[in-house]
C-alpha cells in the first residue's frame, strides 16, 4: 500500500506545472510512472489542461493515461472540432480523454476572471458539445485502469 491508499489512484498533472519546469514531459512522467509502478494499487495518470497540440503528444507518448483535451479559449466549432482530433487519436491510444467547454480562469489564454457573467458553461451547448465530440469519437477502444 502507497500512502495508505487501499483504493485505486488518479496522478494528476497540469500543463502549468510542466510549463513550470521547461516544458519537458518526459521526466516528471517517468518519476509519476515508478511512483505508480510501487503504489500497491491500481494508478492512473492524468495531464490536465492541455491547450498545446504538441504537448498533447508528448503525454501521450511520455505514458499518461488520460488527458485533458482544453480547447475551451476557441470558438466553439473550433473547439469540438480540436477535441474531437484529439480525442479520436488519443482513444486509438487507448488513452481516455476529458474535454474543456468554457473556462477555469488561471491562464493567460483564457478570460482574466473566470467568474464574470456570461463566461460559465451553459448546460445547453454543453450536451451538444459532449455529443458532438462523442460522435467524432466513436468506435474507438479503451485502455484499462492500471496502465
Amino acid at each position: 500500500m502507497w500512502l495508505g491508499a487501499s483504493i485505486p489512484l488518479i496522478l494528476q498533472v497540469s500543463q502549468n506545472a510542466i510549463g513550470f519546469r521547461g516544458g519537458a514531459v518526459a521526466p516528471l512522467t517517468a518519476a509519476l510512472l515508478a511512483m505508480a509502478a510501487a503504489a500497491g494499487v491500481p494508478v492512473s495518470l492524468h495531464l490536465d489542461h492541455v491547450e498545446d497540440a504538441a504537448m498533447v503528444h508528448r503525454g501521450a507518448a511520455a505514458g499518461f493515461s488520460s488527458i485533458m483535451v482544453d480547447a475551451g479559449r476557441l470558438p466553439y466549432a473550433q473547439n469540438v472540432a480540436e477535441t474531437a482530433a484529439h480525442a479520436g487519436r488519443l482513444h486509438e491510444m487507448g488513452i481516455y480523454v476529458e474535454a474543456e467547454l468554457g473556462y477555469v480562469g488561471g491562464k493567460p489564454t483564457q478570460v482574466a476572471n473566470a467568474h464574470t457573467a456570461g463566461v460559465r458553461t451553459d448546460p445547453v451547448p454543453r450536451r451538444r458539445f459532449v455529443s458532438m465530440v462523442v460522435r467524432g469519437i466513436r468506435g474507438s477502444r479503451r485502455r484499462s485502469w492500471s496502465r
